[in-house]
């Protein structure tokens, strides 16, 4: 029995390190794949900006595009985005409708970061922009709800109060308390003729960086050397 008990703990053991090595090879190979997917993105970005596209478009293909509009926000419908950090400092976004002065549509703006300690939500009024503005930035696709209903974003009941605090912003979701049509994708502000340093701070690009892959990778090969080794000690020791 002793001996069956050994055995079983050695194939435990390989693999448990067999396993952290596939995941330390999975990791480098999402690292590969966000270099090439940030190669694409730098190819969009670096793209003369264009208008907002009036007709039936595939935002797939939009997506990353630099867009110049102009028109004006409508801060009675602004809704904040809960857990964005600046500068590893706690905040909202705040996202605000434009109705588009040529078009009258309309399309959700993420105007920016917002400190926790100087928004609370009934003090998005605070933040309303009066008149015409010219806004610059970038389509982004509507973010999907969480794979986990915990985490989603609750559904209105008929008669309730628009939901001002939101996780992701799901423009289908969203869509569903603005009385007016939504363009499909949403406008990531990167700069706009309000005056500099105010709140909220928009957004200047994309994180095009590596991402943590390679430091999991590194983590799970770790894993992988302690088991084995770890493994071998044990082996012969009980030898």
């Amino acid at each position: 029995m002793r001996e069956f008990r050994s055995r079983l703990f050695v194939v435990a053991v390989l693999l448990l390190g067999s396993l952290c090595i596939r995941l330390g090879f999975w990791q480098l190979s999402r690292r590969i794949e966000r270099r090439v997917e940030n190669e694409r993105i730098e190819q969009l970005l670096s793209l003369s900006p264009a208008g907002l596209p009036r007709e039936t478009i595939s935002p797939e293909e939009w997506e990353y595009r630099r867009v110049g509009i102009y028109g004006k926000f409508d801060t009675d419908e602004s809704v904040v985005l809960r857990n964005r950090a600046y500068r590893d400092q706690p905040g909202v976004h705040l996202v605000t409708p434009m109705i588009l002065e040529e078009t009258g549509t309309a399309i959700l703006v993420d105007r920016g970061w917002i400190p926790v300690t100087q928004f609370l939500p009934e003090e998005i009024a605070a933040y309303e922009a009066f008149g015409d503005f010219d806004v610059a930035g970038i389509l982004r696709l509507s973010a999907p709800e969480p794979t986990f209903s915990l985490l989603a974003d609750p559904t209105l009941e008929p008669g309730e109060d628009p939901l001002k605090e939101w996780r992701v912003l799901n423009v289908e979701r969203i869509q569903e308390q603005i009385p007016y049509a939504l363009y499909p994708m949403y406008l990531q502000m990167t700069d706009s003729n309000p005056a500099p340093g105010s709140y909220p701070i928009p957004r200047p690009g994309v994180d095009l960086s590596d991402g943590p892959h390679l430091s999991y990778a590194i983590q799970w090969f770790s894993f992988s050397a302690i088991a084995f080794v770890g493994g071998i000690l044990w082996w012969r020791r009980r030898r």
